[in-house]
């Protein structure tokens, strides 16, 4: 065989392997991991309040208030912060392998970019790694309130033809489907279900079974807002002008904890937190209170606060009149309050 001849076959051979190789690269780098079934991405309070925060794996991924709410992460200690992505964020959900949230650059560009018209789908639903890279866009119309549960995210989806409705979409951005006519919260809730109070008809709890998408009854009454712990569901009395409640699940005594309206609310561990209005003595403040049965109400801050998002170290709350003030207070132990700080890398 002639030397030239055995030259072409190594360099072809050369080629078809290099070939190969970056083939398979690419599959390895834009296949998508999946998950098991009882995967959720955050706890349900924090899905009722913007979904600012998000604990996976020892990293907060966090909507950073003072870079016009874009992504970063850092320790649960609040050190080693680093931006991730310029979008602004909210109902961030994260797993082993991505982050998923609800971005909002349409109002970020109208309060600084000349530019934003030329965005492309900027309020819309993405995935990230969590190394901040390969932006997967998942829905690019309109979507909120974002939760993952095994490998589907369940969101409110809005077109003009259908309004706002209840749809999900598979985490390798397939599948995209209406699951429900109505703008149903699905929040995540215990073993991997999710949970939801009715919007149209009744506002009884519901248990959400993410492997067929059927539903099953949990509670019956006029509800708000429902968390599901394992043990017990918490939610906003609509028959009792809103005030906090818990009902055990094995039972259907309703527990009142905070003997007032509240506006929004979160729990975490041993403790509830909520923000009190007292509409008749014109009290407005934010508390928080034991589980235990001796617990007692614990003033935190005076004043109106919402967006109650929970870590394993901190409670972060804003300011509701100025929506850029945030603060933060240890989740266990002394009442600490501070304003939210955190040191970069």
């Amino acid at each position: 065989m002639k030397k030239s001849t055995k030259r072409f076959i190594l360099i072809a051979i050369i080629v078809i392997l290099a070939i190969i190789v970056i083939s398979v690269f690419s599959y390895l780098k834009n296949r998508t991991h999946f998950n098991n079934a009882d995967v959720s991405g955050n706890i349900g309070g924090n899905y009722y309040n913007s979904g600012l925060f998000c604990e996976h794996n020892d990293t907060v991924y966090f909507a950073n208030p003072y870079d016009d709410y874009a992504l970063y992460k850092m320790t649960p200690q609040g050190t080693n912060a680093e931006k991730l992505s310029s979008d602004k964020v909210s109902f961030i959900n994260a797993d082993n392998h991505y982050i998923y949230y609800v971005r909002d650059n349409i109002s970020k560009s109208h309060s600084g970019s000349s530019l934003g018209f030329i965005q492309q789908a900027s309020n819309g639903l993405c995935r990230i790694n969590h190394n901040g890279k390969d932006t997967l866009l998942l829905d690019a119309d309109p979507s909120l309130y974002a939760a993952l549960s095994g490998n589907y995210i369940y969101y409110i989806h809005y077109d003009k033809e259908t309004a706002s409705t209840l749809y999900k979409v598979k985490i390798d951005a397939t599948e995209k489907q209406k699951v429900d006519a109505s703008p149903l919260l699905l929040s995540p809730a215990a073993n991997g279900t999710l949970c939801y109070n009715g919007v149209s008809g009744n506002h009884n709890i519901w248990s959400f079974n993410a492997s067929n998408d059927g539903s099953s009854l949990l509670y019956e009454g006029n509800c708000w807002n429902p968390i599901d712990d394992g043990s017990y569901i918490y939610f906003m009395d609509c028959e009792n002008d809103y005030h906090l409640t818990r009902i055990a699940k094995n039972g259907q005594e309703k527990t009142d904890l905070s003997q007032c309206r509240v506006d929004c609310y979160n729990v975490y561990g041993d403790y509830v937190y909520y923000e009190k209005n007292d509409i008749n003595n014109d009290i407005h403040m934010f508390c928080r209170k034991s589980l235990s049965p001796s617990g007692e109400e614990e003033v935190i801050a005076d004043g109106v606060f919402c967006d109650i998002n929970i870590t394993s170290n901190y409670v972060y709350f804003r300011n509701f009149n100025n929506q850029d003030e945030f603060f933060q207070t240890p989740t266990t132990g002394a009442i600490d309050v501070e304003p939210f700080s955190f040191e970069t890398k």
